[in-house]
């Protein structure tokens, strides 16, 4: 992803809320915080000075897979900021990326290789969860047959 190669934000003092460094992309109120789109395949990346969103849109097959993501990326974003818990419309997932994000070359890095990586991580969790429900369903048709009369 190339965004990640530019990528330099600055915090800025917010007009909107009174002088703390607010991200711009989440608030999109004034000039000083102006949202540059950028449009990829499967990609919508919205960048501001001191912030950005980068969104995803993920090949799910059915809609248990939508309900096991939505599950997942709940879970997963209590444990980190970068997940949104809620992706922007239109999208399956979305990642907020701030300075902290990117403080470091390694922050820099392993955000951009998370955010890459992604979708890979997610099919194969979500392989590993239907592999689980089918043994589950397998167990359980054999444990009832076996009280057929």
């Amino acid at each position: 992803m190339e965004f990640f190669k530019n990528i330099e934000f600055n915090a800025i003092e917010c007009p909107k809320r009174g002088g703390i460094d607010f991200p711009c992309v989440i608030c999109q109120q004034c000039e000083i915080g102006a949202v540059e789109v950028i449009l990829e395949e499967d990609f919508l990346i919205e960048n501001t000075v001191n912030s950005a969103i980068v969104s995803m849109l993920l090949k799910l097959e059915d809609e248990f897979e939508e309900v096991l993501l939505t599950r997942f990326l709940q879970s997963l974003g209590s444990k980190t900021s970068l997940v949104m818990k809620k992706p922007m419309e239109g999208y399956q997932v979305s990642f907020f990326i701030d300075q902290n994000a990117i403080a470091t070359p390694e922050k820099r890095r392993k955000t951009e290789v998370f955010i890459r990586e992604f979708p890979n991580m997610w099919k194969s969790a979500m392989t590993k969860a239907k592999s689980v429900l089918n043994k589950w369903e397998r167990d359980a048709v054999q444990d009832i047959a076996t009280r057929l009369p």
